[in-house]
């Protein structure tokens, strides 16, 4: 497979070696402010980081996000169309509406307050059961082994930082989504903890020429069945030339 212009969007706490699992060592790789060895950007929203993406790498792009990548893929697709071919969206959640917004910055304040008080060993232990399986958490899988380091290498304000900028974004309407002529490939994991199938559901609802997959797997898709993710993107790239909207959901086994 080319991997000439994919661009891979990584997940909160994540940095580029969150790809190391996934088979596409020569994809471009995203990393946000105050990941990895990124600098923080207070106050950074999902558009600023979808401004970034399409200012980093050139030509046409071919993305593919995890969770809040995924979101911020939605903000590449509605404010720099002419710069997207195609795109999987995994495990991600749908733009909120009404009060939800508010409900969702309450969730980024929970998430913070103990990194913040306590450090990043506070957060370990929930986070990691909520975006892993519990045989994987048992077992300290490799992806797990990867992201239990990260969290805890990582500073208390970045994790702020990366946790405010949803509820800070602007909510893309409903009615942009209908505007994408993109072939999208919407993935879904079984087991996700963290925002569950419905939004999966509501993506491929609104965004017109998309495909929904239903696969078994956490929250963390990438790093604890890489393979799966891997599979969902060589069936997008096989349907993406045409593109056409796929009405019934896919369900897979996995790879």
């Amino acid at each position: 497979m080319s991997t000439e212009n994919v661009v891979l969007i990584h997940a909160i706490g994540n940095d580029a070696d969150a790809w190391q699992f996934f088979g596409l060592a020569d994809a471009r790789r995203y990393t946000y402010p105050g990941h990895g060895d990124r600098a923080r950007q207070p106050g950074m929203t999902h558009e600023s980081m979808a401004d970034e993406v399409v200012a980093q790498f050139d030509g046409m792009l071919d993305l593919v996000g995890v969770a809040v990548g995924g979101s911020i893929i939605q903000h590449i697709l509605t404010r720099h169309p002419e710069r997207v071919r195609s795109a999987v969206i995994a495990c991600s959640s749908a733009p909120m509406l009404g009060g939800a917004v508010e409900a969702r910055r309450k969730q980024a304040e929970e998430r913070i307050k103990p990194a913040r008080e306590r450090g990043m060993e506070a957060v370990i232990d929930v986070t990691l059961r909520r975006w892993f399986t519990p045989f994987a958490v048992r077992t300290e899988s490799p992806g797990v082994a990867y992201a239990k380091q990260r969290l805890l290498n990582m500073d208390p304000d970045a994790w702020s930082d990366i946790w405010l900028a949803g509820p800070s974004s602007a909510i893309i309407p409903h009615e942009r989504l209908k505007e994408i002529k993109q072939p999208v490939t919407i993935v879904s994991a079984m087991h996700d903890a963290s925002v569950g199938i419905a939004s999966g559901f509501t993506l491929h609802s609104l965004i017109p020429n998309s495909r929904l997959e239903i696969v078994p797997g956490p929250h963390m898709l990438h790093l604890e069945r890489p393979d799966t993710l891997f599979g969902a993107l060589v069936r997008h790239v096989k349907w993406a030339p045409v593109g056409n909207r796929v009405e019934a959901p896919q369900g897979s086994c996995g790879e």
